[in-house]
C-alpha cells in the first residue's frame, strides 16, 4: 500500500513511539515526513550536501531515542563526502516537523556501511580515531585482538556486535571459519562474552527474524546510538 509519492530513493520508514507521523529516509540525504497522509514539502532534515551516494552509501539509517517525546533526540547514519561512516545525534526544533540542524553531535564510527572484516581491520589500526567499534551484521573482536592490540582497553570505550537471527541460525551460530587446529570456533555471543571478561565494555544484539541485510543494520543502529551519546 503506497504511503507517499514524490520521494527520491526512499530506503527506510520509521516513527517515534506513539507518533502517527511517518519519517521516510531518502538515500540521497533527506528525511521526509508524512503527516495525516500528506508528504510535507519541508524536509525534517536535509543532509544532501554532506553525504556521498549511492549504492551502499548515502543516508542509510534513522533511529529515535526511546525518550524522544521528552528529549527530542534522534540519530542518523550516513557516509560523508569522503566516504566515512558517521553517526550524528540531532534534536528536534520548536517545530515538531523540522529538526534543529545546528544541534548536530558527531561520532566518527567504524562500522555499518562496511563489512565486518574491513571494520575490524580498520578499527584495530586506528584506535585513536575509533574509540567505539560497531560490528553490525557480521564480525567480531576477539580476546586475542584485545590482548595483542596496544592500549585496546584504554582506548576502546565500546564494542557493539550484532547479527540478524537468521544470519546466526544459517551460519552455524554466526561462526566465520574454524578455530585453531580446525576446531569449531566460538560463537559471536561467546566471543563477546569473553572480551567482556577481559574488561571491555561489549554489547551483543540480535535483530529478530532478519539476515545479513540493511534492516539488521538499522535496528542495530537504534540499539547502539544511545550508547554513544550522553543525554
Amino acid at each position: 500500500m503506497p504511503v507517499a509519492s514524490g520521494l527520491t530513493r526512499p530506503v527506510f520508514v520509521t516513527s517515534p513511539a506513539n507518533d502517527s507521523r511517518l519519517f521516510i529516509v531518502e538515500q540521497t540525504g533527506r528525511v521526509r515526513v508524512v503527516h495525516n497522509g500528506a508528504l510535507l514539502a519541508t524536509p525534517f532534515l536535509d543532509l544532501s550536501a554532506s553525504i556521498s551516494c549511492c549504492g551502499e552509501r548515502g543516508l542509510l539509517g534513522l533511529a529515535f531515542h526511546p525518550g524522544y517525546a521528552s528529549n527530542g533526540f534522534f540519530y542518523v547514519n550516513y557516509t560523508d563526502a569522503a566516504g566515512d561512516s558517521r553517526v550524528v545525534r540531532y534534536r528536534v526544533s520548536a517545530n515538531a516537523d523540522v529538526a534543529d540542524a545546528a544541534s548536530a553531535e558527531t561520532f566518527n564510527w567504524c562500522g555499518l556501511s562496511m563489512g565486518g572484516m574491513e571494520t575490524r581491520w580498520i578499527a584495530l589500526k586506528e584506535l585513536d580515531t575509533f574509540s567505539h567499534i560497531g560490528l553490525l551484521s557480521g564480525g567480531t573482536i576477539s580476546r586475542e585482538d584485545v590482548n595483542t592490540t596496544p592500549n585496546f582497553r584504554k582506548k576502546v570505550k565500546l564494542v557493539f556486535v550484532s547479527y540478524g537471527s537468521r544470519e546466526l541460525a544459517g551460519n552455524g551460530g554466526g561462526r566465520r571459519g574454524g578455530g585453531p587446529g580446525g576446531q569449531p570456533q566460538a560463537s559471536p555471543q561467546e566471543i563477546t562474552e569473553q572480551i567482556k571478561q577481559e574488561g571491555v565494555n561489549a554489547v551483543f544484539y540480535v535483530s529478530p527474524d532478519t539476515a545479513h541485510e540493511f534492516l539488521s543494520w538499522r535496528r542495530s543502529l537504534k540499539e547502539m546510538a544511545p550508547l554513544l551519546f550522553k543525554d
